[in-house]
């Protein structure tokens, strides 16, 4: 089972992650064990956000394995046993699925409301837009192909308009293709993707570093929930 942030010593408390947050010089060995203060931080959790993300993922994770509602018995199996323990493990995993449900989405809704505070949610609209104007711009520097001078058309058409049919069935054709980019644009287009890779880089560092910097609070029944389940 995939859990978050395994513990490097086994003295340390079960809600401790190492963050110098959850520890305090009360303590004989810097890290929580017990006593009133101890109690108040293990009833609450911090987090980064960053944590928080990694956190949803080993949630969903849990809540995407199979459920399974029916069993087999053997000829020779005893069913009211089998029952009983199939009906055991039934109940625990629909008590798990709804727990870890209400868990994540409680965490998820922590996580939306402190990234819009901090404004994560207005810069990953930002890196949306940069990313699809990219896009639009890689096609636009993809072309080959520039718009010829204006004497290059005439004179293209005039030959058009002079060549002869070879026979009723080839005849010639009666326009030419003409690209509407010209080179100068093909290149202003190639350096805007440059900009726009700055500009996207930028903006993703900062969203990085929100994420490391911006916290939410787990509460006691969360953290209940994740313990329970071996997932902190």
């Amino acid at each position: 089972m995939r859990k978050l942030g395994a513990m490097e010593h086994d003295e340390c408390a079960p809600w401790c992650d190492h963050d110098p947050a959850n520890h305090h010089s009360d303590c004989d060995d810097g890290y929580c064990h017990g006593g009133k203060e101890c109690f108040e931080r293990k009833r609450k959790m911090k987090l980064s956000l960053r944590k928080a993300n990694a956190l949803q993922v080993v949630i969903a994770e849990q809540l995407g394995e199979r459920f399974v509602g029916e069993i087999s018995i053997g000829k020779y199996e005893t069913p009211d046993t089998v029952l009983a323990e199939a009906t055991d493990k039934l109940t625990a995993t629909i008590a798990k699925k709804f727990d870890l449900i209400d868990v994540y989405y409680s965490i998820r809704q922590k996580v939306g409301a402190a990234s819009a505070s901090v404004g994560i949610s207005d810069l990953l609209t930002d890196l949306a837009k940069i990313e699809r104007q990219t896009a639009f711009l890689k096609q636009l520097a993809s072309t080959t192909v520039f718009t010829p001078k204006i004497e290059a058309i005439e004179k293209a058409l005039t030959d058009l308009r002079e060549k002869k049919a070879d026979s009723v069935y080839h005849r010639p054709a009666d326009s030419i293709s003409v690209s509407l980019l010209t080179k100068e644009e093909v290149e202003g287009y190639a350096k805007a993707i440059n900009t726009a890779r700055k500009e996207k880089n930028r903006i993703s560092d900062k969203i990085l570093h929100l994420n490391v910097s911006t916290e939410i609070e787990l509460d006691e029944k969360e953290i209940e929930v994740l313990n329970k389940y071996e997932i902190l």
